[in-house]
């Protein structure tokens, strides 16, 4: 049932981040740890809970200390013995670690403890250690959880606007199958400002945001976020097991939308009776005067022909037009139309990132490539 196995990366925080002697840990969470060993503490403990859908348990201890001086107790009670802890020197590692807004590289060296455990009994675990003289105020405890529960949260779109509600959908499955009526929450915050969070409830019932009843994607919206970088916490708890997830998004302010007038028109520009481009006009209200740009795709099919356009506008209402070339529409959609009109972007100034965008304005008249 024990087997071992070497820890590529361990998780190191500063020593006064955590330093308890009892820690409950509410189940299911993929890692929980305890940092900031303190000889003054004796014994740590750090207590957990492992769920009946873990699949494999993974406790790690980073500080200088043998075998003998831990004990790791499953739910009956029975103890782990010191023989199938292994003891080993792990020299330099190079990890990434995140405390929300903080991001640094960290170095940590010394003596690790670990034992992998698969199919763990349910139930409450612990682990206590005593810290010998020579252990130093430093290191910590590590367990990780592998378990059948997946909880992948993310939101519909990367960006939105300041007057469009957000929407935020969570994926939850037991063993790849779709886990139904649950209680699913998503904690909203800006990054710099956590304390001032807003909660919502997201569900599988195919009532809009949520597309369809029973698939195991939970969504839920929320209006009237100001203009700022977001993170959502999702925490899902069905029963016993409890999982969480996080995702991110930006709410940008609207420099400029499409108004959703469209129109288009076949141009003969040297009078000699055939279309020599056909021209397609948006009409859009821009907000802040600045150079736009707009690119717009026709399709046919799987067929597609891509074009742009730039120029700057003032406040108001404008049009913006974008011309594809007869030569182009016989080499690339080949077919007669009408040609669908298809995701169409509006950017501001130089900017990668859309103002607005849309992926369908519907059909162009019904050109002939003979015309």
């Amino acid at each position: 049932m024990l087997r071992y196995a070497l820890l590529a990366i361990t998780i190191l925080c500063s020593s006064n981040s955590m330093a308890e002697s009892d820690k409950v840990i509410r189940p299911g969470i993929t890692t929980t740890s305890i940092y900031g060993l303190s000889r003054a503490i004796s014994p740590h403990k750090l207590s957990f809970i492992v769920n009946e859908t873990t699949t494999q348990l993974g406790i790690d201890i980073n500080t200088s200390i043998s075998p003998d001086n831990i004990s790791i107790i499953d739910p009956d009670g029975y103890v782990i013995p010191a023989t199938n802890i292994e003891g080993y020197t792990q020299e330099k590692v190079v990890l990434p670690f995140f405390n929300e807004a903080l991001f640094f590289m960290g170095i940590t060296e010394g003596e690790h403890a670990k034992v992998n455990i698969d199919d763990p009994k349910s139930g409450t675990w612990s682990v206590s250690l005593v810290l010998p003289s020579s252990a130093g105020n430093k290191g910590g405890i590590r367990v990780s959880q592998k378990g059948t529960l997946y909880l992948d949260a993310k939101p519909t779109s990367l960006t939105y606007k300041v007057t469009e509600p957000v929407v935020i959908n969570a994926e939850v499955l037991d063993s790849g199958e779709p886990v139904l009526d649950s209680d699913v929450l998503a904690e909203i915050y800006q990054f710099d400002a956590r304390s001032s969070s807003q909660s919502i409830s997201l569900y599988d019932d195919g009532v809009y945001p949520d597309i369809n009843s029973g698939d195991g994607i939970y969504a839920g919206s929320i209006s009237g976020l100001s203009t700022g970088y977001y993170r959502a916490d999702i925490g899902f708890q069905g029963g016993i097991p409890t999982i969480s997830s996080a995702t991110e998004f930006e709410v940008v302010p609207i420099t400029g939308i499409f108004t959703g007038n469209v129109s288009d028109i076949g141009v003969d520009a040297n009078d000699d009776g055939l279309i020599d481009r056909i021209d397609i006009s948006f009409e859009v209200d821009i907000r802040i005067p600045e150079t736009y740009s707009l690119q717009a795709v026709l399709k046919q099919g799987e067929k597609t022909l891509i074009s742009g356009t730039q120029v700057e506008l003032d406040s108001g209402i404008n049009t913006m037009t974008v011309s594809f070339l007869d030569k182009d529409i016989k080499e690339y959609l080949i077919s007669d139309g009408p040609y669908l009109i298809h995701d169409v972007m509006l950017k501001q100034g130089g900017s990668w990132r859309p103002v607005d965008r849309r992926a369908d304005f519907g059909q162009t008249q019904p050109y002939s490539i003979e015309d």
